[in-house]
């Protein structure tokens, strides 16, 4: 890889970990500004906040796109064991850490936080997959949900890997592009629901083919139909909202932020949008 291209490399992942960065803070701030807020958890009660971020749910669509994308680039050059190696051993240190002080947190916690922890829940919760095993315990913190959605996807890529397959991820992701929209169309999916999130994933697949490779006709038709897929299940789940925060969600304002998402994503994948990262070493 020449000087330069090694450059434009690094400057397209630096965009993405500053997509990264804005993702984390909507979801972060949509918790403590608003959703904290309306379930009395908070005492935060800045009402420009609130207003700024109450569509700040909308970072974890933005964190599957990205997924997609960064696990595209993972499995270049890789086989089964360097995927799950580099997979596992970034995601369960971390999530291990932080399971424990929600644990800590749970336990001392007192009356704000209340949830009842045994030795078999904290357990199974380090699995960070707990309701593949039981329906009897839950997740110890809701935000892990997000965590279990990605694993499903690793383990759909393991897949392709494993039956050598990965090369036609591609192939693969364009006609689902289509199918997933029409499902999306014609099929009552409801909100919970992991299904509802395939088509970020693919929008990740295929902006990373776009970064490698260029726009062509296919991909910019997969890339209308997961868009059109991802804003339908997430105008879907706007009554839910609604109803659950007696707050009015607006349907053209989710339509704008997926719209911007895309878009920005775009301009990344064509190398319009550079931002250096210099610190770069892995982002696979």
């Amino acid at each position: 890889m020449t000087q330069e291209s090694i450059q434009s490399h690094t400057s397209k992942i630096g965009a993405i970990n500053i997509l990264r960065f804005v993702a984390a803070t909507l979801v972060v701030f949509y918790h403590f500004t608003f959703a904290f807020y309306y379930r009395d958890l908070s005492y935060v009660n800045i009402p420009i906040l609130r207003h700024l971020f109450q569509y700040g749910y909308l970072g974890v669509d933005l964190f599957f796109i990205i997924s997609g994308f960064v696990i595209s680039l993972s499995v270049e050059n890789r086989g089964p064991y360097g995927f799950i190696k580099s997979r596992l051993g970034r995601l369960y240190p971390v999530f291990w850490v932080s399971a424990i002080i929600t644990t800590l947190f749970i336990i001392f916690g007192g009356t704000l936080i209340y949830s009842q922890m045994s030795w078999s829940r904290f357990l199974i919760n380090m699995t960070m997959v707990p309701t593949f095993f039981t329906r009897n315990f839950d997740y110890i913190d809701g935000s892990y949900w997000s965590l279990a959605v990605e694993m499903k996807f690793y383990f759909i890529i393991l897949l392709l890997l494993l039956i050598k397959q990965i090369k036609n991820l591609e192939r693969i992701a364009i006609p689902l592009s289509f199918i997933t929209l029409i499902f999306a169309l014609t099929t009552t999916i409801t909100p919970d629901s992991d299904l509802i999130w395939i088509p970020n994933f693919i929008a990740g697949i295929i902006f990373y083919k776009v970064y490698r490779h260029g726009l062509h006709n296919w991909r910019i038709a997969a890339l209308c139909s997961t868009m059109i897929t991802s804003t339908t299940y997430a105008l879907n789940r706007l009554p839910i909202l609604s109803e659950g925060y007696g707050v009015h969600f607006n349907a053209t304002t989710v339509t704008l932020y997926m719209l911007v998402f895309y878009i920005t994503f775009l301009l990344i994948s064509l190398n319009k949008i550079k931002i250096p990262n210099n610190r770069f070493i892995h982002i696979a």
